[in-house]
């Protein structure tokens, strides 16, 4: 065996395994009719808030209310209470209901822009 030489060579098999997933997402024109999301400025965006409640009574009607008068003056963009623009308000401590029941509130305080004008008004019939 003197004259012959070993040659060897690696085997080469074909790529059986998938191609790895693109990392840019595929592009596409925005004058197309698709959307386009952009982010925003970083700014904090003011929304106005909402409050719903409702409730339902099955009987009982009010028979006397107790309640405070408070008047609610207007604050400016920049915190500062005007004197001269008002508002009366009627705001309820008790309801005594016909069947009985006794319903209670939070008395109103009074603040740098609320004055409680009348405390402990009664309106409605006695029993």
């Amino acid at each position: 065996m003197a004259g012959f030489e070993v040659i060897v060579r690696p085997v080469v098999f074909p790529n059986i395994r998938p191609l790895p997933s693109r990392s840019l997402p595929p592009e596409d024109k925005p004058d197309q009719g698709k959307a386009v999301l952009s982010g925003s400025n970083g700014q904090v965006i003011a929304l106005t808030h909402n409050y719903s409640a409702s409730a339902s009574t099955t009987g009982g009607r009010e028979q006397t209310r107790t309640f405070d008068v408070a008047r609610v003056k207007q604050v400016d963009s920049h915190g500062r209470v005007n004197h001269e623009n008002y508002v009366d308000v009627e705001v309820v401590k008790k309801i005594k209901m016909d069947d009985g029941s006794i319903w209670h509130y939070r008395p109103v305080e009074s603040t740098e822009n609320v004055d409680i004008i009348k405390t402990n008004q009664t309106r409605g019939e006695a029993k």
